[in-house]
């Protein structure tokens, strides 16, 4: 009886040395979640804008972009650690494309041509970062005494495939 009390005390303090361990494992893996999330979603706009910009045809020109969905840079790395295991990292994967594949945006500008409208929207649409092309509206104004389109374009931000990202290194020579 006494050698099972013994081994009984014994056991109990290793399990609570793993339990401890298992804590600190489970916050690091937060912790490396939260980076990687930061880490894969900060050149989101950047793409976004590069495309935009690229895909902007002549005598069109932008007077806002803004993010209205309520997925947001500050709630990405607030989710709870995934479950342990392989399904955990898969679903942890699933869940961190998911939010990119969720942040919608609106692009406003205006325009003196109507074909340039449909043409700036086909171009976006081939994007590799960018999906789901609305035209939210259209408004006939008056801008320094001529009739323009004021449209809005609402869109989604996906995340491209990696056989279409290139990716260069970045070198700078020292002298």
């Amino acid at each position: 009886e006494q050698k099972a009390v013994q081994d009984s005390t014994r056991y109990a303090a290793v399990l609570r040395e793993k339990e401890k361990a298992e804590s600190q494992r489970d916050s690091v893996v937060h912790q490396l979640e939260i980076i990687r999330s930061i880490d894969n979603n900060r050149f989101v706009w950047p793409h976004i804008m590069d495309e935009v910009s690229r895909s902007l045809p002549p005598y069109t020109w932008l007077t806002s972009m803004s993010q209205p969905s309520s997925v947001s840079a500050g709630t990405r790395g607030t989710r709870k650690p995934a479950a342990k295991g392989k399904k955990g990292k898969a679903a942890a994967a699933a869940d961190s494309s998911s939010l990119n594949q969720t942040m919608k945006f609106r692009v406003v500008g205006n325009t003196v041509d109507i074909q340039a409208l449909t043409r700036f929207m086909r171009v976006l649409e081939t994007s590799a970062f960018i999906e789901n092309v609305q035209l939210a509206g259209t408004v006939v104004v008056m801008e320094q005494g001529k009739e323009v389109t004021q449209f809005s374009i609402d869109a989604q931000y996906q995340q491209p495939d990696s056989a279409s990202i290139r990716t260069i290194p970045l070198a700078l020579s020292v002298r």
